[in-house]
């Protein structure tokens, strides 16, 4: 029979014959027990969270499309709202205007999606789209098309400049021999002359030549300069507010640190967030599949181009960056011509800061897109016109 003592010196102590002064801790083996009664409740509760965020996830897998159609409504009434308000307190003034035509081309791109949404149209509209390309590209009828549009370029550029220069004024023609020398100067020094794109030379010498006159010598086109360069000196106008409040009135002591470089930081905010919105990559890409099937460039090369219009070399470059690790010599060195021959971005702002004017700076930056384009492509052509025409088709699709 076995006899157990209890000493007083420890809490308990069992002694026997066999176990002498084993130490049982009662009161731990209690706590055990109780942490695991909490693990085991721990894990219920997290069981059960599981389950109820499986439950509300497959609830939003499954209604998904009515989600997304009940916010894009409930945004579309929010805004129809916000412009009726904006119509019934400022109706008739600059801003209401400038609300109504963005609210239209909003609606138009609104329509317009809802319609390619649709399998039918969408098929209807990409094969009518691409018999137009297939039948101004290749083929003989083409080309005859094309000769014929030379001609009528070459009939109307003469008729200009005699009519409106050389009998007016015949000392600007000097402006037509530095042009012409400088195409020659180009051509010389062409790595690859034989293999030259003509038609982008000449039909990139055109659209400069085309927006020049409408900027410089008609109303409409000096009225959307203008215009534009109202709203970016508007839009400039806030930075300085923001730099006032933040170094105080003596900030125009400073005017490089804390004039210009504000309105930089600011505008790049903008852009960011147009970019993250998609609205930079829907104008940018639309010019560029335009410019790219007149020049007959790859779409990549025509979007980078109407990029640095608005943006800097970076940006302009970010927006074809699927297509950077796959582009040929020739068609990077198009690229970092488009960021040279430009002033947008950082450098549009910096200009206007320092007291260019807008419109100068705008025109400047909406001709450079063909010239630099025509610049590239007689210094550095691509060396199989065949493979060209291929990737150009291929990207100008898929972009």
């Amino acid at each position: 029979m076995k006899v157990y003592t209890i000493s007083e010196e420890s809490d308990m102590h069992i002694d026997d014959k066999s176990v002498t002064g084993k130490h049982l801790d009662f009161g731990g083996h209690i706590k055990m027990k109780h942490s695991k009664t909490e693990n085991d409740e721990t894990k219920t509760v997290l069981q059960s969270n599981k389950d109820v965020m499986k439950q509300y996830s497959g609830f939003f897998q499954r209604n998904m499309p009515t989600i997304v159609t009940a916010r894009n409504y409930g945004l579309l009434i929010l805004y129809l709202a916000f412009y009726s308000y904006a119509m019934y307190c400022n109706f008739g003034d600059e801003g209401s205007i400038r609300l109504t035509v963005f609210t239209g081309f909003g609606v138009l791109y609104l329509g317009w999606n809802n319609l390619l949404s649709q399998d039918g149209i969408r098929k209807s509209w990409k094969s009518a789209t691409s018999f137009i390309y297939m039948s101004y590209k290749y083929g003989s009828r083409p080309k005859v098309i094309r000769w014929c549009l030379y001609l009528v370029w070459a009939a109307i550029m003469v008729y200009y400049l005699i009519s409106n220069v050389a009998l007016k004024d015949p000392g600007k023609l000097r402006s037509l021999g530095g042009y012409i020398a400088f195409i020659l100067i180009l051509v010389i020094i062409s790595n690859n002359r034989r293999k030259i794109n003509w038609h982008c030379v000449v039909w990139g010498s055109a659209m400069q030549c085309l927006l020049g006159y409408f900027i410089i010598k008609t109303t409409a086109g000096a009225t959307v300069i203008l215009w534009l360069s109202d709203r970016l000196m508007e839009f400039m106008d806030y930075s300085r507010v923001g730099a006032k409040f933040v170094f105080g009135d003596s900030y125009m002591d400073h005017r490089f640190a804390m004039q210009a470089m504000p309105s930089v930081i600011v505008f790049f905010a903008a852009i960011q967030v147009l970019i993250y919105l998609g609205t930079i990559q829907f104008i940018v890409r639309t010019l560029g599949k335009f410019l790219a099937i007149i020049l007959d460039v790859s779409a990549p090369e025509a979007t980078n181009a109407c990029a640095n219009i608005f943006l800097g070399g970076i940006e302009s470059a970010i927006l074809v960056i699927e297509y950077i690790d796959s582009m040929p010599t020739s068609r990077l060195f198009t690229l970092m011509t488009n960021w040279f021959a430009s002033c947008g971005g950082s450098a549009l702002i910096q200009f206007i800061s320092f007291g260019v004017p807008a419109s100068y700076l705008l025109a400047a930056s909406a001709m450079s897109a063909p010239a630099a384009l025509v610049c590239a492509k007689i210094t550095f052509p691509m060396l199989s016109r065949l493979i060209s025409k291929l990737i150009s088709k291929i990207l100008i699709w898929k972009s």
